[in-house]
């Protein structure tokens, strides 16, 4: 049995040890090195791919301030196709609210396309997905606190990418990248109504899907990854005046159909004090 002035000496030791290890592992990068570490893994995101098609249920969970909380049913889907690849979101209809679909198309080497559907009024069904106008980008989808460019990690998509450091987050050793959606890291101008094609070309004659200009909502969105499966763990996005807007909390992430899946994550608007709750039902692999 250790002796008291031991045990304390073995205490200490052992702090200061944990605390360097700490210290190795908080790790920033040098500002020449950022942009290129930053787009290679946003690349390494924006260009993965599910191995096949599937099909999830699961449920939108939406707390307004201390209102009751409401459930709305999704449908969560993946549609594997050449070149491109499809998720789809379905919220039924409810008593409350009209059914939408969301349907991201994702293309490696190029931006997300967007379509979208709402029923006219409470109970009726989404109907047709036509392309999604950038005045829908930053909406809530289905009454919840996600809009359609957190579910397509829209994020990772925009010009800047900068990896800025390596360090301990919710007892994971993590990435931590941020990114902006202009080249200058500035604010692009809110009031602008011209239509960028998914190639950022205005009005040019792919025009008929574009991407959404969700970038006028965020000034910037910094992202925790699992340093080595990649998975994300936390993300907070900030407001045109670089105030907190929304922090994503990842609870739970499952690799499905070789492709990381969300299985239950929150979301809370620090502006509305609101939180959305998205939960998947995935089957054992």
């Amino acid at each position: 049995m250790l002796k008291p002035a031991a045990a304390i000496l073995t205490s200490v030791l052992l702090c200061c040890l944990a605390t360097n290890l700490l210290a190795q592992l908080d790790h920033s990068l040098p500002p020449p090195e950022q942009a290129a570490a930053g787009q290679a893994l946003a690349q390494k995101w924006r260009d993965s791919v599910p191995a096949e098609s599937a099909e999830y249920k699961g449920a939108l969970k939406i707390r307004r301030s201390e209102a009751q909380t409401e459930t709305v049913p999704i449908i969560f889907r993946i549609i594997i196709g050449q070149p491109s690849w499809q998720t789809i979101y379905e919220a039924a209809p409810t008593a409350k609210l009209p059914g939408q679909k969301l349907i991201i198309i994702h293309t490696p080497g190029k931006p997300n396309q967007y379509l979208f559907a709402s029923g006219s009024k409470p109970g009726d069904p989404a109907g047709q997905p036509a392309p999604l106008t950038n005045d829908r980008a930053a909406k809530p989808f289905a009454g919840s606190d996600f809009w359609p460019s957190d579910m397509g990690l829209d994020c990772f998509h925009w010009p800047t990418q900068r990896l800025l450091k390596t360090e301990m987050r919710a007892g994971q050793v993590t990435k931590v990248p941020e990114s902006r959606p202009n080249a200058e890291g500035g604010r692009r101008n809110a009031e602008s109504s011209t239509p960028h094609s998914a190639l950022g070309t205005p009005n040019s004659a792919d025009s008929a899907l574009r991407t959404p200009r969700s970038e006028f909502a965020y000034s910037r969105v910094v992202t925790w990854l699992e340093k080595e499966s990649g998975a994300p763990i936390l993300a907070e996005a900030y407001d045109r005046n670089d105030k907190l807007l929304k922090q994503f909390s990842i609870k739970h992430v499952k690799k499905v159909k070789g492709h990381y899946q969300l299985q239950e994550m929150q979301i809370r608007n620090a502006k509305d004090n609101s939180r959305t709750r998205i939960e998947y039902e995935f089957e054992k692999e």
